[in-house]
């Protein structure tokens, strides 16, 4: 129940921040402030940790914990430490909600300017300015980062 609650919410901060951007965009002919709408996210984001997140773990010891625990595997083996972060609660949810954001706004806020949903401005932001095989390779990564964050978080929660 809680992440449904807290995808819910997510993406009605999505919703919010296409049309605050919409507002800039078209509206006002002003270029977003990027630093300030990453603090935003970053503030949604923590609160999507504090509701996504079992009662049971405490985020920040969960977080600590796998940092301490860095050195150790890797003296073992390197490899061994990629399953030890991509199991990390705060990471499945940090993951889940910056891929879905990556995924859904641009084509949202695209769609709701008319453009084509891979349109990239001019004043676009550094990853619309990559190459477009780049660009399409990082939305499939993020839409596999999304798909493999939810299925672990139903099968962990």
């Amino acid at each position: 129940m809680r992440q449904i609650i807290g995808y819910t919410l997510w993406l009605l901060f999505i919703w919010y921040e296409v049309n605050r951007n919409y507002k800039m965009i078209v509206v006002e002919k002003v270029r977003p402030n990027y630093l300030h709408s990453f603090g935003v996210r970053a503030f949604f984001g923590i609160l999507g940790i504090a509701i996504m997140i079992p009662s049971y773990i405490d985020p920040v010891l969960c977080l600590y914990d796998m940092i301490l625990d860095i050195p150790y595997y890797w003296q073992i083996s390197p490899l061994l430490v990629i399953p030890l972060i991509l199991t990390n609660p705060i990471v499945l949810i940090l993951t889940a909600e910056t891929t879905s954001f990556s995924l859904i706004f641009d084509p949202w806020l695209n769609k709701k300017r008319g453009l084509e949903w891979f349109y990239k401005g001019k004043n676009s932001g550094w990853i619309d300015k990559l190459k477009l095989g780049f660009y399409y390779a990082f939305k499939v990564l993020c839409l596999l980062g999304f798909i493999y964050s939810t299925i672990m978080i139903c099968r962990t929660f």
